[in-house]
């Protein structure tokens, strides 16, 4: 019996499809929105995953807190933080907004100073050339690692390592070589500026020599536990200030773990604040199915008649009939998924990212799309059902 039913109907949607386009199209549009809303989420959830994650996982940072006290952070307190049990490694961060020449073009860049063991803290990847190593740290040499935006603006390829380009430091330009060229970024180390075009990467010690520095502006650390970062990060930093007798709240930490949950947490709610809104195309397609049901029970209204009077019961008139718009939702809806994902799987394509999907979330969105249709068809189904036969077959 359900099969004659699902048969008969799909068979009478055929027969109409022409009138029936319109809505098809619509559910399938309301779903392709979900369906690339949805995907556009997962894809930056994940992209902002990975540029936590190179931070590396548990890691904080100490600098000084200026408000309360301009207090240096030295050599011999790095070698204290390196020896508490609680951190697995501790690098130094220096940074300078300055200015690069190259190939007689003057631009603006933030060079970071760092030692060869912070890619633990600050993700380098490199694609040309290598990173920073412990030698260029003990000897100071004079050398760089840029980023690809930087190579790309200047020469118009990304490897361009042996070239030299001249830092501004401390009123005086300094020449460095580059040994390396290292993806953009978009490091969340990165984005504690408020803007830069370009990143460099040089040896710390060279950077603070050049600057004029005696200290660091930040010490990076991987702890051992990440769960408790906000507390490990609070005693270290409580403990240098009683070390060296500066006063409490000397020093501010930064969790990036924290950085990570909360990034992650306003990116879901702008995820599923904008499938609420593409869902609504839903709703507005739950309508036009109830449109067209209202006019198929007004084109069958003698077909209706014919059969209660050969013994058709109500509920089997009710069943067919909501069946009917069930059908008609799941056709739009799967056609709305496969074109959507199929848009997604393209764009991904062109634009080299990674697919991403929410199988929970496509699912989901199929059942309710298919629940709407049975629920807007009920009305128009139930007058179908409560048709008096005489009337019916009188009908013209």
């Amino acid at each position: 019996m359900a099969i004659d039913f699902f048969l008969g109907n799909l068979k009478y949607i055929y027969d109409r499809r022409h009138k029936m386009y319109s809505t098809i199209f619509a559910i399938a549009i309301g779903m392709m929105l979900v369906v690339i809303v949805s995907a556009v989420g997962e894809i930056g959830s994940s992209m902002i995953e990975q540029e936590v994650e190179s931070l590396g996982i548990g890691s904080v940072t100490i600098s000084a807190n200026k408000t309360v006290a301009d207090v240096p952070l030295t050599e011999e307190k790095l070698e204290l933080l390196r020896q508490q049990p609680e951190v697995c490694s501790a690098s130094p961060i220096i940074m300078s907004y300055s200015q690069i020449r190259l190939k007689g073009v003057i631009s603006q860049c933030a060079v970071w100073g760092v030692e060869s063991g912070s890619s633990q803290i600050i993700e380098l990847e490199p694609i040309h050339g290598r990173i920073l190593t412990q030698k260029d740290i003990d000897e100071g040499r004079q050398v760089c690692v840029i980023d690809k935006n930087m190579a790309e603006a200047f020469y118009g390829r990304s490897n361009i390592v042996g070239k030299k380009l001249d830092v501004l430091l401390n009123n005086q330009y300094y020449t460095f070589e580059v040994v390396g060229v290292v993806e953009s970024g978009g490091n969340l180390m990165q984005s504690m500026l408020s803007y830069a075009p370009y990143f460099a990467y040089v040896p710390y010690n060279v950077l603070q020599q050049t600057c004029g520095k005696t200290g660091y502006d930040r010490i990076a650390i991987t702890l051992t536990n990440q769960e408790t970062a906000d507390e490990t990060g609070a005693k270290l930093a409580d403990g240098l200030a009683v070390r060296y007798g500066e006063q409490q709240g000397s020093y501010m930490v930064e969790n990036m773990f924290s950085q990570k949950q909360k990034l992650q947490n306003i990116t879901n709610i702008v995820k599923l604040s904008l499938i609420s809104i593409s869902a609504v195309s839903l709703l507005v397609s739950g309508l036009g199915v109830m449109t067209v049901m209202t006019s198929s029970v007004t084109e069958r209204t003698r077909e209706i008649g014919i059969k209660k009077s050969i013994g058709a019961k109500n509920s089997t008139i009710l069943l067919e009939f909501i069946s009917e718009g069930s059908i008609l939702s799941f056709i739009g809806s799967a056609l709305g998924l496969i074109f959507g994902q199929g848009s997604i799987w393209l764009l991904c394509l062109l634009f080299h990212l990674e697919y991403q999907t929410n199988i929970k979330i496509l699912i989901f969105s199929l059942l309710l799309t298919v629940a709407m249709g049975t629920i807007f068809s009920a009305k128009p189904a139930l007058r179908a059902a409560r048709l008096d036969p005489v009337k019916a077959l009188s009908f013209e």
